[in-house]
């Protein structure tokens, strides 16, 4: 159970191209503990607990209730920080996507995931 992410489509998709998943703390370990040569874990993280509370308000969507699960549940989810591969601090949406960007790139070009095909076409398999 990959928390709401079908095996099988996991699976053909991430076969096809690069994936990313939006998910919580325990998906997103699930997926690492499946497949750890093919999966990066970025945790994405609000610049203070202030700031993330300040952006729940602002969006005017969520009750007092909710606000408040959500912040307990960022708070809980914090303690696995170091579980993660990256960090990257959303301080403005457009730079984060841009470091999420060049995360992936880098990890992308690690000899370590050279696919099969590649190794094949240039005759190391």
């Amino acid at each position: 159970n990959y928390y709401g992410t079908p095996k099988k489509f996991l699976e053909e998709t991430c076969q096809e191209a690069d994936v990313i998943f939006d998910i919580d703390v325990q998906g997103g370990l699930k997926i690492k503990e499946n497949y750890p040569k093919k999966s990066i874990l970025i945790f994405i993280l609000p610049p203070s607990l202030e700031v993330l509370e300040t952006r729940l308000r602002g969006r005017e969507t969520d009750s007092e209730e909710v606000i408040k699960r959500r912040l307990l549940n960022a708070e809980s989810e914090l303690r696995h920080l170091f579980k993660y591969d990256y960090y990257v601090v959303n301080h403005d949406f457009r730079k984060t996507v841009g470091k999420i960007k060049n995360i992936v790139e880098t990890e992308e070009a690690r000899v370590g995931r050279i696919s099969e095909k590649l190794l094949e076409k240039m005759g190391l398999a």
